[in-house]
């Protein structure tokens, strides 16, 4: 609707990210103040995720949507999951339960029922984008999972949406 209104997708991608980095910020304030002091090493990680698992998810999913229609971006962009259990068993090791590998086929599955790419014209350039944005939100997924780990969900959100605000 508000696209509809006039407010292009950037600006939204923006006004989200801004809106709940000051969410964020404000509850921080009150409850964390210790999470507004990062080392410079946190920070360029923060900065990294911000961009490159926020923003760049935003942006290459938006620019996606101009050649592909929602429901394939969408399911292609969540093929990230299954990069996540990939990554997870052949980089870190990880064992993942058979019973995760069934619900992500699950997932993707149901995806795939609900947006019919067989029935849809699959332009390379949205493919290539769409592939982007499964690539970017598996990084944030992986990253921020590791940052979590550190600091507080609420202050990783906040960070990684300020940098991802910068970047727009």
């Amino acid at each position: 609707l508000l696209v509809e209104g006039g407010i292009s997708p950037t600006q939204l991608t923006l006004f989200r990210s801004l809106g709940t980095m000051l969410l964020a910020g404000l509850v921080l304030l009150v409850t964390d103040r210790g999470a507004f002091r990062l080392t410079p090493r946190q920070l360029l990680v923060m900065a990294v995720l911000g961009v490159g698992g926020v923003a760049l998810v935003q942006a290459s999913y938006a620019a996606a949507l101009a050649f592909l229609p929602v429901g394939v971006t969408l399911l292609l962009q969540y093929t990230a999951v299954l990069l996540v259990a990939l990554f997870a068993f052949f980089v870190f090791k990880e064992r993942v339960r058979a019973r995760l590998w069934v619900a992500i086929g699950l997932v993707l599955l149901g995806l795939a029922a609900v947006a019919r790419p067989w029935e849809a014209r699959l332009d390379p350039t949205g493919v290539v984008l769409a592939a982007v944005a499964a690539v970017t939100l598996a990084f944030y997924f992986l990253v921020g999972e590791r940052q979590v780990g550190r600091t507080s969900p609420l202050a990783v959100a906040f960070w990684t949406m300020l940098f991802a605000s910068a970047f727009w």
